[in-house]
């Protein structure tokens, strides 16, 4: 894990949203960049390693529908970072 992703990690303060704080963490300059490259890439790859729990599940199906363009219902935290780490 580099230094980036500690910080992601670290940065338990932040409260704006998942979309949001993506946004301020890759420095896009609209929220709307996370759709394209390099940052929709970057974004999946950032949300590996993030304690989701700090979200709430309708922000996580969000950004599974921006980020992804697949619709998702979680339920439950399991589910959402099965679905974030690749292993759905």
């Amino acid at each position: 894990m580099d230094g980036c992703e500690r910080n992601v990690l670290m940065k338990k303060e932040d409260q704006r949203d998942l979309l949001e704080f993506l946004h301020g963490i890759l420095g896009c300059i609209y929220l709307s960049d996370l759709a394209l490259e390099p940052y929709n890439t970057r974004a999946k790859m950032l949300l590996r390693y993030l304690d989701l729990t700090r979200f709430p599940l309708k922000e996580l199906n969000e950004a599974a529908a921006y980020l992804y363009r697949d619709k998702q219902d979680f339920t439950c935290y399991e589910q959402a970072n099965a679905y974030f780490s690749g292993t759905r």
